[in-house]
C-alpha cells in the first residue's frame, strides 16, 4: 500500500505542477487519493508525512473541491474525507487537525 500511495503522490505533483493538465485528470487523481484514505488513512498519512507532502496535497485538494460536480466524484471524495474523520487522532498530522473545520466544510 505504501508504494502505491507513493506513486499516487507523484501523480498529484505532476497533475498540479504542470500547466494545461485537464480538469478530469486532476479530479481522477484526487479521487484516487480519497480512495487511499478510504482504504487505509493511517498509511496514507504516514506516506504523506514521510514525503513532506501533507500541506501541498490538502492545499491542492481543498482548492479543487468546487470543481467536483459529478455525483460519483463527490461520493468518492466524501468517503475519503469521512475516513479521515474516523482516523485515530494520534495518526492525523497536526496540520490536518488544524484544518479539519475547512476540510469538513
Amino acid at each position: 500500500m505504501e508504494n502505491l500511495v507513493g506513486i499516487l503522490l507523484a501523480e498529484v505533483q505532476l497533475a498540479f505542477s504542470t500547466s494545461g493538465v485537464p480538469k478530469n485528470y486532476r479530479s481522477m487523481v484526487l479521487q484516487a487519493v480519497a480512495t487511499a484514505f478510504y482504504n487505509n488513512s493511517a498509511v496514507t498519512f504516514g506516506v504523506l508525512e514521510n514525503n513532506n507532502f501533507t500541506g501541498a496535497l490538502f492545499q491542492n485538494w481543498l482548492g479543487f473541491m468546487p470543481k467536483f460536480t459529478l455525483e460519483f466524484e463527490i461520493r468518492r471524495i466524501l468517503f475519503g474525507l469521512g475516513c479521515i474523520l474516523k482516523t485515530n487522532p494520534d495518526q492525523i498530522p497536526q496540520l490536518v487537525k488544524d484544518r479539519l473545520p475547512s476540510i469538513t466544510k
